[in-house]
């Protein structure tokens, strides 16, 4: 029977929940479940290239 896909947004800039989403989604990832992680408003600023 296939996992359920786990889905996870992320809507802030607190570096310790983006952390901890992806840890989540890591362990998700390698537990063989699909995983989707949609990155929102202030939490798109922790991915930009150079801060």
């Amino acid at each position: 029977m296939a996992s359920k896909p786990l889905f996870i947004m992320l809507a802030t800039d607190e570096h310790e929940k983006i952390q901890l989403a992806a840890m989540i989604a890591s362990v998700a990832a390698v537990s063989d479940r699909p995983v989707q992680v949609f990155i929102t408003t202030n939490a798109i600023l922790a991915f930009r290239r150079g801060l």
